[in-house]
């Protein structure tokens, strides 16, 4: 009896995968470990075995194969845990059962808004508790991310609704960082999200300044960009912020973020005019709380168009442009450096949201849940490894079994468990979407 007789007593099982053929050649790619190898049609014929016993195997592919000849193919798909051994113990968390941490922290400053946009997810920016956070809650929780890390360089996003509402607690928060850092040995990354209308010299120069990372929502051209967002009177916005962040985008320095709705599913034209403007980063998210049932087929050919874009750009050495594609970029990141983890993001993990009280949330997005609610900064944190453990997508058999699992990681948490509670078919639809885009890329990759 053989090593592989021995392993394998029952039906032989593959980890989920998906066979990609380009210029005639075909590519395995493999979830587990992410990773692309070119295969040949011996592969394929035992991949095409699938569920059956290792005897079967050997008698099903005995006129094409020698049984040495798929032994060595089994023993290389175990290294490349394409075949399952065993059922692995479901782990609790992204980081492979390493200590809970938390290397960065969201701060609700603000949640309030002087905007009204039509897809906004947090309720006019109040995310159900209208109210803006005092100093002493901001200190507080800047102590509890220093206290609850171990990393040299922390990253700290003070957020909203509109953060600049409350922009004098946004200045005592870099004063208190920038005071806190030689003491505490650590150093501070501040990023934040505006929506631009309350920029003027003053703001502008202290965000330039102090190095603050900036990120404009905008979703395109003047006509998009204003059947999105406007102010509570539906007064327009578009010429307003043009006007007010004019200097910062000279200067290359002010990045963007468009939410695509069907006003305008366009994204190469919406790409086209925000690289104009000279955004130093472009973005491009569909708000899928939006769309239709009618807007899928249309959002996929939305991305096969834009993926298409991206990969002319590189053909033609235009990489400073194609460099700017950020959603893309890192798509193609994940699958050039195999990306392998159980969580899309690092909701609760590594960051969490803290908003107006000191109450504690995975992310932003759950901050208006108090179902959700994963402690506060004067306790700590409770139901943390259990939340974390719920959105893993190897606890989820539907997420589980799919080859695209360590890619799309089960998309957005608070949409996936959105969608499964109301059980809504825009999962089905947005996992299809995830899928295809994939597809494309690993496609645009392997070319």
């Amino acid at each position: 009896m053989n090593s592989l007789e021995v392993i394998f007593k029952d039906k032989i099982k593959f980890e989920p995968y998906k066979v990609f053929e380009v210029n005639n050649k075909k590519n395995i790619y493999t979830t587990n470990i992410g990773g692309i190898y070119e295969i040949d049609e011996n592969v394929m014929h035992v991949l095409n075995e699938d569920g059956k016993t290792l005897d079967e195997i050997y008698n099903n592919l005995s006129t094409k194969l020698k049984k040495d000849d798929i032994d060595k193919i089994l023993n290389n798909m175990i290294d490349l845990k394409i075949l399952r051994l065993k059922n692995e113990e479901i782990i609790e968390n992204d980081y492979k059962n390493e200590a809970l941490h938390l290397p960065g922290i969201t701060l609700m400053i603000c949640q309030d808004c002087n905007m009204r946009c039509s897809y906004c997810f947090a309720g006019d920016g109040e995310y159900s508790n209208k109210g803006y956070m005092d100093i002493d809650t901001a200190k507080k929780s800047i102590d509890f991310l220093i206290e609850n890390s171990e990393e040299e360089t922390l990253q700290v996003c003070l957020f909203g609704g509109e953060p600049l509402l409350n922009f004098k607690l946004f200045k005592d928060i870099v004063d208190y960082c920038k005071h806190i850092e030689p003491l505490v040995n650590k150093k501070f990354l501040i990023t934040t999200t505006i929506n631009g209308t309350l920029l003027n010299k003053e703001i502008e120069d202290y965000l330039v300044k102090n190095n603050i990372t900036v990120q404009l929502s905008i979703d395109g051209d003047e006509d998009t960009h204003n059947s999105n967002r406007y102010f509570a009177n539906k007064v327009k916005s578009y010429d307003l912020i043009m006007k007010k962040t004019k200097n910062m985008r000279e200067k290359g320095i002010l990045s963007s973020r468009a939410t695509v709705t069907n006003n305008n599913l366009d994204m190469i034209s919406t790409f086209e005019h925000l690289y104009d403007l000279n955004f130093r980063a472009i973005p491009i998210v569909p708000a899928y709380n939006s769309l239709k049932q009618d807007d899928y087929d249309n959002v996929e050919n939305a991305y096969s168009a834009l993926i298409d874009y991206f990969e002319n750009l590189i053909k033609v050495g235009d990489f400073e442009k194609a460099n700017k594609m950020t959603i893309i970029k890192n798509s193609l990141k994940r699958i050039h450096t195999g990306y392998d983890r159980n969580v899309s993001c690092g909701v609760g993990n590594g960051s969490c949201a803290v908003d107006i009280n000191g109450e504690l949330y995975p992310c932003h997005r759950f901050v208006s849940s108090k179902e959700h609610k994963i402690g506060d900064i004067y306790n700590g944190f409770e139901g943390r490894k259990e939340f974390i453990k719920s959105v893993n997508v190897e606890n989820d058999k539907e997420c589980s079994e799919c080859w695209a699992k360590n890619l799309c990681v089960g998309g957005c948490p608070n949409e996936t468990m959105d969608y499964k509670k109301n059980k809504s078919e825009d999962k089905f639809n947005i996992c299809e979407i995830t899928k295809f885009i994939y597809e494309n890329l690993i496609n645009v990759y392997i070319r």
